[in-house]
């Protein structure tokens, strides 16, 4: 008899800053996602002030990142707005090495460029990152086998860890 189990996706947290009365996300971050397909996330600005903030902002620079034609924002006291930001992956990574033990440095390669907003007080921006997938799974260094006689068989069983 086959056991499945299965686990819930862990639902990520976003760090919020507040900057001249503004609550926005720290950065965007896609994971998880598949080559030529688009996936929209949504910026969200939160007016914490108890005045009309305006708000221009430009959009990324690379091509892998977009968002609606910039226009000035103008958010009332207590109102949030949604703004959608799309990333569109174009590349697919290399096969660095069909190991299955693969030390875990620089095997990913991301996708970064930045929202930069303005306000009459200054500007700030939220950092957009694509992280892509790449195969990266650690085992332990040496496994202990039982005792077997000759023709027979011997079984361990081991962790393997995927950090990619």
């Amino acid at each position: 008899m086959d056991t499945q189990v299965c686990f819930s996706k862990k639902q990520e947290k976003v760090k919020k800053r507040v900057i001249w009365g503004i609550e926005v996300a720290e950065k965007l971050q896609w994971k998880g996602w598949e080559l030529g397909k688009e996936i929209t996330k949504n910026l969200v600005l939160k007016n914490l002030s108890l005045k009309i903030q305006k708000i221009k902002y430009r959009p990324p620079k690379t091509k892998f990142f977009f968002t609606v034609i910039p226009q000035p924002i103008f958010l009332s006291p207590g109102i949030t707005l949604s703004l959608p930001i799309i990333f569109r992956p174009l590349e697919e990574v290399p096969l660095i090495s069909d190991r299955l033990c693969l030390p875990a440095p620089t095997l990913q390669k991301e996708y970064t460029d930045q929202l930069w907003f303005e306000k009459a007080e200054g500007m700030f921006c939220v950092e957009l990152r694509a992280t892509l997938p790449c195969h990266n799974l650690i085992c332990p260094p040496s496994l202990q086998l039982p005792m077997c006689a000759m023709g027979d068989m011997a079984e361990a069983w081991f962790c393997l860890d995927n950090v990619g």
